[in-house]
């Protein structure tokens, strides 16, 4: 029965992602691209599956839980409410002769489906915001916070003044430059931008890909990164029809996902470590 119903979210994700492959039309395509790219910003910490599964499911989701979460922070789901279907990890014991035939005792991680519901479909006690105060000083620290996490990686990062060839910055493997001239706002923009081509584009698999794909990757990185941390940003994203067939758009769109994740990880440690988000 468990195998069935992953069977059947499995299916969800394949039909959403042959959907959009397969849409000729490119503004219904970019719309449906930064619908995608919306629901990361809320979802970053879900694993790329459910992302897919939630925005299959319900689109216009922003915060999702099960049943008795919901009852724990004092709100009840509607009557007739459909659950929104996701996958959470279980661990197993196997027995030596479920194995290898050894007397040792092994514990693997399966997962299953469960039932989760946006804050949409219920009612009850408001909840309290935990988005972070968002000025000036934040800004500052966060684009410092930016700056470690190159020197973690070993990127090096300097400021110059840039011609308008490379009037904000450009990554050079190994190495970002930023245009000095600009406000804290645009430096963290394109900072996250030019982190999201060295991680992605200077080794395989993503180095073969087109420049427009790598622009759009690295574009779409930062227009989660720069939403998830509620930075205003100029970032937009534009998805004309890229040819790719629906098995290719996975590994495209995953390598957003964990991208953002990464960066995203670093900046918030704890709001990670503290999520039950698969």
């Amino acid at each position: 029965m468990q195998q069935y119903e992953n069977s059947i979210l499995d299916t969800k994700i394949k039909q959403y992602l042959e959907d959009l492959a397969q849409e000729t039309n490119s503004v219904r395509q970019s719309e449906k691209f930064k619908n995608y790219l919306d629901l990361l910003t809320r979802f970053w910490n879900y694993s790329y599956r459910n992302q897919l599964l939630i925005l299959a499911q319900k689109e216009t989701a922003t915060r999702v839980a099960g049943y008795r979460a919901w009852c724990a922070l004092g709100r009840q789901v509607n009557a007739g409410e459909k659950a929104i279907k996701i996958l959470a990890p279980f661990k197993k014991k196997l027995t030596s002769s479920e194995t290898t035939g050894n007397e040792e005792e092994e514990t693997r991680v399966y997962f299953h489906s469960v039932s989760v519901f946006d804050i949409s479909q219920t009612s009850g006690a408001p909840l309290l915001d935990a988005s972070p105060v968002i000025n000036s000083s934040f800004h500052e620290s966060t684009f410092l916070r930016l700056i470690e996490f190159c020197e973690l990686q070993k990127i090096k990062v300097s400021f110059e003044k840039l011609g308008l060839h490379n009037a904000y910055g450009y990554s050079a493997g190994g190495k970002i430059i930023i245009g000095e001239d600009q406000s804290i706002d645009m430096k963290t923009c394109t900072l996250i931008h030019e982190i999201a081509h060295e991680l992605l584009h200077y080794s395989l698999p993503y180095s073969s890909l087109p420049t427009r794909a790598k622009e759009i990757q690295a574009e779409s990185v930062c227009y989660v990164v720069t939403r998830a941390i509620g930075l205003n940003s100029k970032s937009s994203v534009y998805l004309a029809p890229l040819g790719f067939p629906s098995k290719d758009l996975t590994y495209f769109f995953e390598a957003i996902s964990k991208t953002a994740k990464i960066i995203l990880n670093f900046l918030y440690p704890q709001q990670y470590e503290k999520s039950i988000c698969f």
